[in-house]
């Protein structure tokens, strides 16, 4: 007999207050991410991101601080939230309080009230002192006029701030970054002359460093470089101790005022440093305040880079489409869930990247061999068959190149979905995996291994493979850093659903007037759809112009796309699936 599942309204009610909470904090620029069931009582671990004023740049800082969330339908009927003549109070564990006030981060209370949409907050620890601590509970209070709103989250923003001014000996310090200049988007990092060019004479925060490549994240060494000796110039930015937000505002300022003689879809990018905290005393470094991160001058704004290519706002919720045999694929999913968006950029092919492709171009060259069989009866060419029959090699014939075939591992088999490639688990089965090695070709019962030009050559032809290593490569979100700089010029935002066609005239008609209205808000893009059966994918792929960012493009296009497939239910029949 099948049990009924139920849930008490308190699970209800305390995921509305969470998620109220996590709300908030998001639109002031505070990214939460839930903790589950923590052991320490906490909802939310949230981090603090620094904002520039005109809202297009921002920056991950090391400010982390916790939130426990306590959510009520009413408070004037909840028993374990009491409102008095002072505020509001509530008691908690005293051993709690105690891993809070030892812990390493700072810890904010919030009390959401459902039937109200209210929140008041205030930090726990404050009110604890040595003496109360010997009880088994302690009674915290909030003042009614400690709202939690944009005000009320700009004090947390602040006293968190301050929470580590305090740990840091901030007043006794100094904040430091480096600023790398970047001609875009031929990714040059600008010389030793050109960077001395930036700086002026008459500001003492600034001055020009070099640093040894080696000693730099892998892509920004990778960039294009013609200093002598692999150094990279830079400027280094410091100043005496203040609020997080001014010095990164500062350092936009700076950046801001630098002009230089640009062509068309050019621009300059920054890659920037961690900020760093500098002991006065003895100049060592305490601790860093934010990541690696890359902004850029586009027109007049100064931009992020990774949130100008792959922010596209709240209407969508991001998801990832799992594949067997092909790349996995990013969605970014519209609420009314009737279409979906993928973005793409291009970013530079670092060390790293261009490792991983000769990784795969290796692999490809080491599953086969091709075979000159030009001298050889069909007997032995059948033999050459049955020999690889039982050894588990694939046998493959080439259909206009007749003197010649493909032997293969059993697991390299082309596709319309990609290159299927045999798994090397160990080393030593990767030393093993060699089909023009000496020791394999000498077991072939009849013919002749062709030079290695000629083998590239059936390669791409029968194989569809003719990629080379390149300096540039596409990107979608996940593959990008968010401290690398982007080719803005390059990016791609790509628009689908998929429907069920009845009226395919119709349907024509309605792409024409799609297509007209699309001419009118943007330069480049295609509109197009491909029929599976009775399946078709709509698709419009968006080029925005440099000076455009992602979401400003997915604005202005996002409606003409919807009401194209929603013109008439009757006539669509919307069929996304990406899960």
């Amino acid at each position: 007999m099948s049990k009924d599942v139920k849930a008490l309204d308190s699970y209800f009610s305390g995921n509305i207050g969470e998620l109220s909470a996590n709300l908030i904090y998001q639109k002031n620029n505070i990214v939460c991410t839930p903790l589950g069931t923590s052991d320490f009582g906490e909802d939310l671990l949230c981090d603090i991101f620094s904002l520039s004023k005109d809202n297009k740049a921002n920056i991950r800082t090391q400010f982390s601080f916790r939130t426990q969330v306590k959510t009520t339908k009413d408070i004037k009927s909840e028993g374990y939230i009491r409102q008095t003549t002072k505020g509001l109070s509530i008691s908690l564990s005293t051993g709690l309080l105690k891993i809070w006030q030892q812990s390493y981060y700072p810890v904010v209370l919030v009390i959401w009230e459902c039937s109200s949409d209210t929140g008041y907050w205030c930090f726990p620890t404050e009110q604890i002192e040595t003496s109360s601590l010997e009880k088994d509970t302690l009674s915290i209070s909030i003042e009614l006029n400690n709202f939690f709103d944009a005000k009320g989250v700009q004090r947390i923003r602040e006293q968190v701030e301050s929470y580590y001014s305090n740990i840091y000996k901030i007043d006794k310090a100094k904040y430091k970054c480096i600023i790398y200049p970047i001609w875009m988007p031929k990714y040059r990092l600008f010389t030793s002359m050109e960077t001395f060019d930036l700086v002026p004479d008459n500001n003492d925060k600034v001055k020009v460093i070099c640093n040894l490549s080696d000693m730099l994240p892998a892509f920004l060494s990778s960039y294009n470089n013609c200093n002598h000796g692999g150094l990279l110039s830079g400027i280094e930015y410091s100043d005496k101790s203040k609020s997080l937000n001014r010095f990164l505002e500062d350092i936009n300022s700076f950046i801001k005022k630098i002009r230089r003689n640009l062509f068309d879809n050019e621009w300059i990018s920054f890659v920037i440093s961690p900020v760093e905290i500098i002991s006065e005393i003895d100049d060592r470094i305490i601790s860093n305040l934010t990541d690696w991160s890359c902004f850029s001058i586009i027109g007049n704004n100064i931009v992020s880079d990774f949130a100008y290519t792959y922010d596209i706002g709240t209407d969508y919720i991001y998801s990832e489409k799992m594949r067997a045999a092909s790349d996995d694929q990013e969605f970014f999913v519209h609420s009314s869930g009737d279409f979906a968006i993928e973005t793409f950029s291009t970013g530079f092919s670092f060390f790293t990247r261009k490792s991983d492709f000769q990784l795969m171009t290796t692999l490809y060259s080491k599953s086969f061999c091709i075979i000159d069989i030009s001298k050889c009866s069909s007997i032995e060419v059948e033999e050459i068959a049955a020999w690889c029959n039982e050894n588990n090699y694939r046998f493959i014939e080439l259909a206009d190149d007749e003197d010649k075939l493909a032997i293969s591992h059993m697991f390299f088999e082309p596709g319309s979905f990609g290159m299927f490639l045999p798994g090397t688990p160990t080393w030593k089965e990767w030393d093993v995996l060699n089909f023009d090695s000496e020791e394999f070709l000498s077991k072939l019962p009849y013919g002749t291994s062709v030079d290695l030009i000629e083998k590239q050559r059936i390669f791409n032809k029968y194989f569809q493979h003719n990629e080379q290593i390149s300096d540039l490569c596409l990107l979608r979100h996940s593959q990008a850093l968010h401290s690398e700089a982007l080719c803005h010029n390059d990016r791609l935002i790509r628009f689908v659903t998929y429907i069920e066609l009845i009226n395919i005239a119709e349907y024509n008609e309605r792409f024409i007037v799609a297509r007209q209205s699309l001419k009118e808000v943007c330069k480049h893009f295609k509109l197009y759809y491909d029929s599976y059966e009775d399946i078709v994918d709509v698709i419009l792929e968006v080029q925005p112009l440099l000076t455009e960012s992602t979401q400003e493009t997915v604005t202005k296009v996002g409606n003409i796309y919807h009401n194209l497939i929603m013109t008439n239910e009757k006539t669509w029949h919307i069929m996304l699936n990406i899960d």
